[in-house]
């Protein structure tokens, strides 16, 4: 059914979505910043408000101690012993007055002696001595804050002289506080009701959770006063709207604003609406038109170098490369499915003689017929010409041998691809050559089984290794369609299936008829584990797991065994608990017991019934649960394991708690050495 485009509709479309792209984010924005950008500025501003209380506070306290060490320092220098005489030289006095100019504050010094006579001061201010014998160390009456320290003479540190006074105004702390429009500072002394710096406009509720306030008018933070100032507090507050008048402006900015993007998102939309819906109902038009005719040799014509234009321009390479594809894929139908029947008969043909006579004869034919050449023949000796060698097993040995060849025009042979074809056929012939000859030797039952099976898998893999290859050539270098694509891939995946299944046969054949040599060397037992890890740690990592790997208590990292073979073992254990793990970990430990090496595997997977533990070393046995899938493989992992593994004068040993529990296997490898 032909597709048809609403003009007025798609052109409505378009405009609305311009429209909405233009004035939606535009919009949220606002509605964002009225409604919470102001909450967290505001929060913000309360934070960087505490943070410059603090640095304020911290400066008081600082400045604060300077001036009480400063206290200490006067009590202690040597001209104090002129309070003895009561500084008649009034060299106590000009000292104290140079003190004073120098710190450039309001603030007096004070000197008593023992007796409580002021005999030295800054200012003609009378204190009795009463009010800070009293007190503590310092004190604070009014808005002056005092300190004082005892003078001992410097000749004797046991000799009390006197006391000495500061007198320390509470304004001065205003050359410390914060200097900026809108922001107000003060230090208040809630019990006395003292107030130093800006008049507080709002009642203050002091209560220890509760410092930072957010009020209608203005944003308060209270500190509380360290050091000397016991009991009072500093209010930081700024004026709100000063505060935030930054955005405020740009909120009526961005509603002056409004009118303006509207114009220009409808102008827009309105002009690329329809710039865009003209080519694309003439590519529409060209396109159900090219479909109800199925000439795809038609093209469009191209007017432009936009987007529109480079679809079209791809469109018709896309017509171009369909054309040619089919034309193609035609042809090549025709004859892969003529070669694929013709190598199927051939086949069926060898399989069917009963000499080995006949077997060579009737091949010669069919390939004759085959390649449409009379230049073809079989020859007991090898030929300068290109040759395909078929070679026959002698069963006493299990040795192959060349039997004959078969000579073939060079002109056939130059394709890679025809040449595993032909070697293809040519290992078809020697299977039954094999078969016949194994038939006529009539050997006992099982020397004829393991001899059969252990022959046929050798040399099934060559043709599989054939078909694997020409599967991969098409997938990767022959134009298949969706369809095609996915049919030579069920072949690919199933030949490499059996493939697999082939080599585990080939190897449970060779231990069972006692072929399976053992190459004893000494290796480094941790390399050849590190290099399996590094192997699979790109699927572990595909599949989300975490592997770890432990060594524990190795005295020798070298060991004498057969490297191949125990490398064997222990990649078809990793891959199991790779495989049957979904989720979590995978932990190996490599450590010694007495001459033995053990290789612990424990996963997080599946897990296993304990009763079926012992089915799992069955050849071709792969359990099912209820509560997992079936997992493709063909049974052989575990069982050719646990043969090679007696064969290396060790075992392998499966525990699990159950399903879902993961699974432990243990690998112990007796050191030969």
């Amino acid at each position: 059914m032909p597709l048809m485009i609403n003009n007025s509709s798609l052109y409505k479309k378009i405009l609305f979505w311009f429209l909405l792209v233009g004035l939606f984010p535009f919009f949220l924005f606002y509605i964002y910043t009225i409604y919470w950008a102001e909450d967290k500025i505001v929060h913000k501003l309360i934070k960087e408000q505490h943070y410059q209380a603090k640095k304020v506070v911290d400066n008081i306290e600082t400045n604060l101690k300077a001036l009480n060490n400063e206290v200490l320092f006067l009590s202690q220098v040597d001209i104090m012993d002129d309070i003895i005489v009561d500084d008649i030289d009034k060299r106590i006095a000009r000292f104290l007055i140079q003190k004073k100019e120098e710190s450039k504050l309001d603030l007096n010094f004070f000197i008593f002696n023992k007796d409580g006579k002021i005999i030295a001061s800054t200012s003609s201010k009378k204190i009795e001595k009463q009010l800070f014998t009293k007190n503590n160390h310092s004190f604070i009456l009014g808005d002056k804050l005092y300190i004082y320290n005892k003078i001992y003479a410097s000749f004797s540190s046991h000799k009390e002289l006197g006391s000495l006074l500061l007198e320390y105004s509470l304004a001065n702390l205003q050359q410390m506080f914060t200097k900026e429009e809108g922001v107000y500072t003060s230090v208040y002394n809630p019990k006395k009701n003292i107030i130093v710096g800006s008049k507080i406009p709002f009642k203050i509720e002091l209560k220890e959770k509760r410092r930072d306030f957010i009020l209608p008018k203005y944003l308060v933070t209270i500190t509380k006063m360290p050091y000397l100032l016991d009991g009072w507090y500093f209010i930081y507050y700024k004026n709100k709207r000063v505060a935030l008048s930054f955005l405020y402006d740009f909120l009526y900015f961005m509603l002056a604003m409004v009118p303006v993007v509207l114009i220009l998102v409808v102008i827009i939309g309105v002009f690329s609406a329809k710039s865009i819906i003209k080519p694309i109902e003439y590519l529409t038009k060209s396109a159900e038109e090219i479909t109800q005719t199925k000439d795809y040799t038609k093209l469009i014509n191209i007017d432009s170098n936009d987007e529109i234009g480079r679809l079209s321009y791809a469109f018709n390479e896309l017509l171009q490369e369909t054309n040619s594809a089919l034309e193609s894929l035609k042809k090549e139908n025709q004859l892969r499915l003529q070669r694929f029947i013709e190598l199927i008969e051939i086949f069926n043909a060898i399989m069917q003689t009963k000499s080995v006579q006949a077997c060579v004869e009737d091949s010669l034919a069919r390939m004759k017929s085959l390649l449409k050449t009379q230049e073809l023949y079989f020859s007991k000796t090898k030929s300068q010409s290109h040759s395909i060698t078929l070679l026959v097993t002698d069963f006493e040995t299990g040795e192959k041998k060349e039997y004959g060849y078969i000579v073939i025009n060079a002109q056939n042979m130059m394709d890679m691809y025809e040449k595993e074809f032909y070697n293809s056929i040519a290992n078809m012939i020697s299977l039954q050559l094999d078969r016949i000859r194994l038939i006529d030797k009539t050997l006992s039952a099982s020397h004829a089984k393991s001899s059969f099976i252990s022959n046929m898998s050798h040399e099934l893999r060559t043709p599989l290794n054939s078909i694997i290859s020409a599967t991969q050539y098409l997938i990767s270098y022959e134009p298949l369609s969706d369809e095609q694509q996915d049919m030579v891939a069920n072949v690919e995946s199933s030949a490499q299936y059996l493939l697999e299944m082939i080599n585990g046969i080939l190897d449970i054949a060779k231990i069972e008829a006692g072929k399976m040599d053992v190459s004893y060397s000494d290796f480094c037992i941790v390399d050849v584990v590190e290099e399996i890890i590094s192997m699979f740690m790109p699927l572990v990592e595909q599949k989300g797991l975490y592997l770890d790997f432990h060594l524990k208590s190795l005295q020798k990292k070298s060991i004498k065994s057969d490297v191949k073979l125990v490398k064997q073992v222990i990649i078809n254990l990793l891959s199991n608990a790779i495989k049957f793990t979904h989720n979590g970990s995978i932990e190996i430990t490599l450590s010694q017991k007495e001459n033995s090496i053990i290789f612990l595997i424990k996963d997080s997977g599946i897990g296993i019934d304990k009763e079926n533990i012992d089915k799992l070393f069955n050849d071709f046995v792969q359990l099912r649960n209820s509560q997992h899938k079936e997992y493709q493989g063909t049974g052989l992992g575990l069982s050719l394991s646990k043969k090679l593994a007696n064969l290396l004068n060790g075992d392998i040993i499966i525990q699990s708690e159950g399903l879902t529990k993961g699974t432990e296997v243990t690998f112990l490898l007796k050191n030969q050495s």
